[in-house]
Formats: C-alpha cells, sequence, structure tokens
C-alpha cells in the first residue's frame, strides 16, 4: 500500500508525495495533467514540417499556425485545458495539409473546425482568442484548400 500525501493547491496544481520514491507535480486540467509546454512543442514541430509556400496568392499556412498556436498561449482569460485542446487542434491543422488523402484532410479539418467552434462559443466575443481565430481560421482553411 502506498502511503503519501496529495495537495491541490488553489491554482488547480497538483502535488504528489509517495515517500522518498515518487514527487510528481501538474497542472490538473480536470481531464489528468495537462503540460501546455509539450503540447506546444509537438504543434511546434508539426509545424516546421510543413513546406515553404512559394505561391504569392496563398496564405503561408506555417505563419498562419503559427500566429494562431502564439494567440492561444498568451491568451490569459483561456483556461488551460481549452489551451491544450485548442493547440492540439492547431497540429492536426498541420498534419492535414500533410494528409496524402483528400479524405484524411477533409477529417481532420473538420473535426479540428468543430473543436474551435465548440471551444469559441463558450468564451465571449470580446476575448483576444475569440478575434484571432475570427481572423486567422478562414485564411488557414483557404490555405489548407477549402472554401470559406
Amino acid at each position: 500500500m502506498i502511503q503519501g500525501e496529495l495537495v491541490v493547491t488553489e491554482n488547480r496544481g497538483i502535488h504528489v508525495n509517495t515517500g522518498d520514491n515518487a514527487n510528481i507535480r501538474g497542472l490538473s486540467s480536470g481531464d489528468g495533467v495537462v503540460n501546455l509546454g509539450t503540447i506546444s512543442g509537438n504543434v511546434r514541430n508539426a509545424i516546421n514540417q510543413l513546406p515553404e509556400t512559394d505561391e504569392s496568392d496563398q496564405p503561408n499556412l506555417k505563419e498562419l499556425l503559427t500566429q494562431l498556436r502564439q494567440a492561444i498561449q498568451t491568451d490569459a482569460d483561456l483556461p488551460d485545458p481549452d489551451k491544450s485542446d485548442l493547440l492540439e487542434q492547431v497540429q492536426a491543422l498541420a498534419e492535414a495539409k500533410q494528409a496524402e488523402e483528400p479524405a484524411n484532410r477533409e477529417g481532420l479539418t473538420r473535426k479540428a473546425m468543430k473543436m474551435f467552434d465548440a471551444t469559441l462559443k463558450s468564451l465571449p466575443d470580446t476575448a483576444k482568442i475569440v478575434e484571432a481565430c475570427s481572423k486567422l481560421l478562414p485564411l488557414i482553411l483557404k490555405a489548407l484548400g477549402f472554401p470559406t
């Protein structure tokens, strides 16, 4: 039997100490531990794998996704679990561009847009992320080849 202590701090941080062998710290999302640094790094890697856009009439998907990632990360009003969810969708949009099958590209994009829509509806219209998404998402869809 493991004995120890569980401390949940006011900022929703969790500290678990099971004695000499384990010490686990993290940020609670309600669904488990959210590590925004790891998620952000994964998103950055997915974006960096995208090819550069040479076409002047096409929006630069890498730049648009980078702007969206930064807007999500820096929005102080967006709860960390929502940041995590939206960052994962930015990664899915980057992966959609790399998908060889049009059906896969469409599926990834459609799912990501549903997640953005659901999350943004739960926020006030004055939230910075709502404004950023209203500008960036149509351009991202265009860069992915979808009509806006």
